[in-house]
């Protein structure tokens, strides 16, 4: 009996938590047409969402802001966020996808983390930067410095 607490507690500690740095279970990236199997203008629904991701977790939260209050869903691998899922107007069909770590990479191989690849047609207005090659992805970069904090995905 006494042997069997702390094994139930080591197998409850270390069965129940993933490290945020863990592999994804297949690669994704984020394009001009989606996250992996995500795309503007799906329905806004969690169901049909983690569906379409196995080994990810959906999770459904609310926005309150002063000028309104909406529902998003955040993307998840254990208790990492991988990305914010956001809907349209109407709060039906996806509208935007932002993602915010650094294990899932554009379409060029550029990550959260890394410093913005300088290209002739990159384009900035304060700390937000488009190639004009992609326009429908939107690179928010930290204030003092060109390093992404955030990659997002929004249909134009």
């Amino acid at each position: 009996m006494r042997i069997l607490f702390p094994l139930l507690t080591l197998a409850f500690l270390s069965g129940g938590c993933q490290a945020p740095t863990e592999p994804l279970p297949y690669p994704i990236t984020l394009s001009p047409e989606g996250l992996g199997p995500l795309r503007p203008g799906l329905s806004f629904d969690v169901a049909a969402l983690q569906s379409k991701l196995p080994g990810f977790t959906v999770e459904k939260m609310s926005q309150i802001t002063p000028e309104r209050s909406r529902i998003l869903f955040v993307l998840k691998r254990g208790d990492a966020v991988m990305a914010y899922i956001l809907p349209d107007e109407q709060g039906k069909r996806i509208g935007n996808i932002s993602v915010v770590t650094e294990l899932i990479p554009d379409h060029n191989g550029q990550k959260v983390g890394d410093p913005i690849h300088e290209n002739p047609s990159l384009r900035c207005a304060g700390d937000e930067c488009r190639y004009g090659t992609h326009p429908s992805l939107s690179y928010r970069l930290a204030p003092s410095s060109r390093i992404i904090r955030e990659i997002t995905l929004q249909k134009l």
